[in-house]
């Protein structure tokens, strides 16, 4: 079996992330690899003793309003990405926000092969295209006048004015996708749920959605209490959760 980088985002504090690191370490065998992409304090990072961590002291991933301030991934992308290039022997990475859970043993061989029977290079939840919609992601970044004009500059597709979204608390990557769009950087701000899907489809990668595994994903509750419940539903992950491992 190929292996996953499970690129694990959090800013809790130190117990609470060594807690959560060693759940996620249930899920899965060396030598596929977590590694800690850090947004929480200096001071707190300091006390995690744990390898490998990468700390990020990007302002744009700390936004409140994260729609309106654009909230951003790209440090994320760019300073794993330098890391994956020391490790060749990660071939894909799942990045997982801090309140997004695994929930069945077996999600790296499940995560693998829907994105081989899908012929993709990205899985995201609830993936849509926006452009020519009235979609308020799209219709917000239309005010700024850079934003299409990069994208066809990037661009190695036909209709440079695709547009997609996806939701932003768990992906799966190919290590080609996944450094190809930490390469890009981000010249134009762009919130993180549209740059993903849409700088990687501009890229020439392959971008679908997750599908029925998007049922057991939402913005909103604490599905704490539903996860065997999830499993036995066929769920791979859950989001959100809102209490921690004791």
């Amino acid at each position: 079996m190929k292996n996953i980088c499970y690129l694990l985002l959090a800013h809790l504090p130190p117990a609470d992330t060594l807690r959560l690191i060693e759940r996620w370490k249930g899920f899965f065998a060396p030598p596929s690899q977590l590694l800690l992409c850090y947004g929480g304090t200096k001071e707190n990072f300091a006390k995690i003793d744990y390898e490998p961590k990468l700390f990020i002291d990007d302002p744009r991933l700390r936004t409140r309003d994260h729609q309106r301030e654009k909230q951003s991934y790209t440090q994320i992308f760019q300073r794993a990405g330098l890391w994956l290039r020391d490790h060749p022997e990660l071939d894909y990475v799942y990045l997982a926000e801090f309140d997004h859970w695994p929930v069945v043993k077996d999600v790296g061989a499940r995560l693998i092969g829907r994105l081989e029977r899908e012929k993709a290079d990205v899985l995201g939840h609830q993936l849509a295209r926006r452009d020519g919609t009235c979609c308020v992601y799209y219709a917000y970044h239309l005010n700024d006048e850079r934003f299409l004009p990069w994208l066809e500059q990037i661009s190695r597709r036909a209709e440079p004015g695709a547009v997609f979204n996806m939701f932003g608390s768990g992906s799966f990557w190919t290590r080609e996708a996944f450094l190809a769009v930490a390469s890009v950087g981000e010249p134009v701000p762009i919130y993180l749920e549209t740059y993903l899907p849409t700088v990687a489809h501009h890229l020439g990668f392959r971008v679908r959605d997750f599908e029925e595994q998007s049922n057991f994903i939402s913005a909103t509750g604490d599905r704490f209490a539903q996860q065997e419940e999830a499993a036995r539903s066929g769920a791979w992950t859950v989001h959100p959760i809102k209490q921690w491992p004791k």
